[in-house]
């Protein structure tokens, strides 16, 4: 039983005890009150005349039912404040046991914590092999230290010991059932790296790691600041190679900034999202001649072009952004005008 249901329970049985005593009293009044009428209408309360054997019956019989009334009353009094106290005690003590189980809970949580973050490094001070790093990092998300575990993961990512394949996952679980200070934590890591997550080997042209979470929905519960991380971090990858490295496979940019648009409930992200959309939009197979017939992956559907074009266009001429938008418009526009030609240190101005 949990406080909560304790206290519950504590308060039904005192309450049932307060109407019982109350339904006793209002019992000994009545009873009180008839024999005070009896022995009124008997003639008792006629002082100048002898009292007869029937007033003294009415007398015993009034001494001898308020007497027995005061008993039981007495005895309803006593045994409902046994029961409160009764009643009290346990519901400290289950309260007691309660607390001790929670302190005992966080604190093999917090030992488990600090045993696998001993797991990431050796004795010798370094980092142990990636896949036991890997593993323990997991295992803190999967504990409920999902904070702890962004943080160890922005060092071990930074130093070298985590894939980035794992660090995209780990990102991805806290995204999904994280605090909203790991949501913070997990978005911000990912706009950080977001130039790390293509792969540079050769013949892996337009080749990612990506949260899977957001290939098919965008996420409205995290805070509004890690969506907006989230939304820069869309634009960080695609820019952080050329138009030729990515061919058509940055299509799920454009859908997920144009879901970005339709699902996000704060206005200003929408708009931010709408302004950074156009020039990806435009920019997707430029001068294709059947372009409205061009469907973008989304999820287990598809989204057209040419409705996300047309929701780019949907909005006033004079709209708030913020300067971080503004400058990734241009980062993008810049982006967008890069040719082929000019792209011979493989990498995008």
């Amino acid at each position: 039983m949990t406080s909560g249901e304790g206290k519950g329970s504590s308060s039904r049985t005192s309450k049932s005890w307060r109407i019982a005593f109350v339904l006793a009293l209002i019992l000994l009044c009545a009873v009180l009150a008839l024999i005070v009428v009896l022995l009124i209408r008997s003639g008792f309360f006629k002082f100048g005349t002898a009292i007869t054997d029937t007033q003294y019956k009415a007398l015993w019989t009034f001494l001898a039912s308020a007497l027995g009334a005061a008993v039981t009353l007495i005895g309803l009094t006593l045994t409902s404040s046994h029961n409160a106290r009764t009643l009290a005690l346990q519901s400290d003590l289950e309260n007691r046991k309660s607390i001790a189980a929670n302190d005992a809970e966080n604190r093999q949580k917090l030992q488990a914590a600090v045993e696998g973050l001993q797991l990431i490094s050796t004795s010798a001070g370094g980092y142990a092999v990636s896949a036991q790093v890997a593993g323990s990092l997991a295992t803190l998300v999967h504990l409920g230290h999902p904070v702890i575990a962004m943080r160890a993961l922005r060092a071990a990512w930074f130093d070298g010991p985590v894939d980035v394949d794992t660090a995209v996952w780990l990102i991805n679980e806290v995204l999904v059932k994280g605090s909203r200070e790991s949501q913070f934590e997990a978005s911000t890591l990912l706009c950080e790296h977001a130039a790390d997550l293509c792969d540079d080997r050769g013949g892996h042209e337009g080749e990612f790691s990506w949260p899977s979470l957001l290939y098919s929905k965008w996420p409205v519960s995290p805070a509004r600041v890690c969506r907006f991380e989230i939304l820069f971090a869309v634009v960080r990858v695609v820019i952080s190679k050329a138009k030729d490295w990515w061919g058509f496979q940055y299509d799920w940019s454009l859908a997920l900034l144009d879901e970005a648009i339709e699902k996000d409930p704060d206005p200003v992200l929408q708009n931010c999202a709408r302004h950074l959309l156009e020039p990806l939009a435009k920019s997707y197979a430029a001068g294709y001649n059947l372009r409205s017939e061009i469907k973008l992956p989304w999820g287990d559907e598809t989204k057209d072009l040419s409705a996300i074009e047309n929701r780019t266009l949907d909005h006033q001429k004079v709209e708030r952004i913020t300067k971080k938008t503004q400058d990734l418009v241009e980062e993008l526009n810049r982006w967008c005008n890069y040719s082929a030609s000019d792209s011979s240190t493989g990498k995008a101005l």
